[in-house]
């Protein structure tokens, strides 16, 4: 009976040794510290392409990545990211329609990388019309990123 105890106090003894020594602090490398956030996230669009036609009744996947660092060893934490395509006049400066074609608002937080993968369609037009795809994020350090493509249907 004796030993039995024993052995049950050092069973205890080495789980609740091995519970707290693994961890992570605040003090850990590995714990995210917006205060030590130095890098802004990063944004990869992969498709459309820049200056990419197609043509009404085309599939338009919208893919890429986000990825966000805390420092070059060290994950950061995203915060939100934002799809977001326009219709826009034929020199990219003036939104001809304030309604967004396309607006996703993936969930991000406190994702490290996220995979964006989308598609839309638009299905009639008599004339060409041009849109810019805008994507931007934000990490918990309050830094942001962004990335546009301009893209046409006709």
């Amino acid at each position: 009976m004796k030993q039995i105890a024993i052995f049950s106090f050092i069973c205890l003894a080495l789980g609740i040794l091995f519970t707290t020594s693994c961890k992570k602090s605040d003090n850990s490398i590995y714990f995210y510290n917006e205060s030590r956030d130095t890098m802004a996230p990063t944004i990869q669009t992969n498709a459309p392409l820049n200056s990419e036609i197609f043509y009404y009744g085309d599939d338009i996947h919208i893919v890429g990545n986000v990825v966000d660092k805390e420092t070059e060893k060290t994950s950061g934490k995203l915060k939100s990211l934002t799809i977001e395509v326009l219709q826009m006049n034929a020199t990219y400066d003036t939104v001809k329609n304030n309604t967004p074609i396309l607006l996703k608002k993936p969930a991000v937080d406190g994702k490290e990388v996220y995979t964006f993968n989308t598609k839309m369609l638009v299905n009639f037009g008599t004339e060409i019309t041009y849109y810019r795809l805008l994507i931007t994020t934000y990490d918990y350090s309050g830094r942001s990123a962004s990335d546009t493509t301009k893209f046409s249907i006709q």
